[in-house]
């Protein structure tokens, strides 16, 4: 597909234990790390896609946390990939379309018999985290407790850095919210204008020593400090999670976007 850049790691494939590692797919980086092994850390059940389209302007995104095993993830992986060509058609329609669209084919593919029968067989199950940026646009579809934050000064100054809120409870996998009658999950869409930093990241990011990230501006500070410079932003977080004695896998996706388009402000 022409001007397509694409990334795709499963946590079992490279643990990265005792060693946070980043790497870049065009502007957007993706930073791993499978936990401190002397604080008992011996495996990596994280996983993460992203394409990159530069050309059309987009980024797609998905964050996976996994447990009892790494099936889930890379069903779900596999799934997407198997979807490949009705989402990067979406995302190559007028924003008008897109987010509705790709929600719809997302939610379908998750539905679908074929996959819920497949997901029965699996051990164990996972978080996912979906992000689509498009131009002014911000959208997500979450299951589970993986945190999308929009770091921008105009929400810092309100007390506003998370999008989503962690949902406990809530998987894909063996246990499944698709399965049910109606499916749980989250959806959502944003942006400010100027500059924006995005950041996706697994709770193994949150849980970890006195917990500092989970104080959003502590995080924002490190993202922003180091922006644009994104690379050394995400060493940064993993480099804490490893003194910190991280025992969990901690994996981020990181982009920003400067959006030069007129966004809301109030009347009054």
């Amino acid at each position: 597909m022409k001007g397509l850049s694409a990334f795709s790691w499963l946590g079992c494939e490279h643990l990265y234990l005792d060693q946070p590692g980043t790497t870049k797919l065009d502007d957007v980086v993706i930073g791993r790390y499978g936990g401190c092994t002397d604080a008992g850390a011996c495996k990596n059940e994280d996983g993460a896609l992203v394409w990159r389209n530069a050309h059309q302007g987009w980024v797609f995104a998905v964050l996976l946390d996994a447990h009892a095993g790494s099936d889930s993830a890379a069903a779900v992986l596999t799934l997407i990939e198997e979807t490949r060509e009705d989402l990067v058609r979406d995302l190559a329609l007028p924003v008008e379309k897109t987010f509705s669209s790709l929600q719809d084919h997302l939610l379908g593919a998750f539905s679908a018999p074929s996959f819920l029968n497949k997901c029965r067989s699996l051990e164990g199950e996972t978080a996912c985290l979906i992000c689509a940026q498009k131009g002014k646009y911000l959208w997500w579809l979450s299951v589970g407790d993986c945190v999308l934050y929009l770091l921008h000064p105009e929400l810092a100054a309100l007390g506003q850095y998370a999008l989503n809120q962690r949902q406990f409870f809530e998987w894909i996998g063996r246990v499944n919210t698709f399965a049910g009658s109606a499916p749980s999950f989250t959806v959502g869409m944003r942006l400010r204008g100027g500059p924006n930093h995005i950041v996706m990241l697994t709770d193994g990011v949150l849980e970890f020593g006195n917990r500092p990230f989970e104080t959003p501006n502590v995080l924002a500070e490190v993202v922003s400090s180091h922006a644009p410079s994104y690379e050394k932003a995400v060493q940064k977080l993993l480099d804490e999670v490893h003194k910190g004695g991280g025992r969990d896998s901690a994996t981020v996706i990181c982009w920003g976007c400067n959006n030069t388009e007129s966004v809301a402000y109030p009347s009054g």
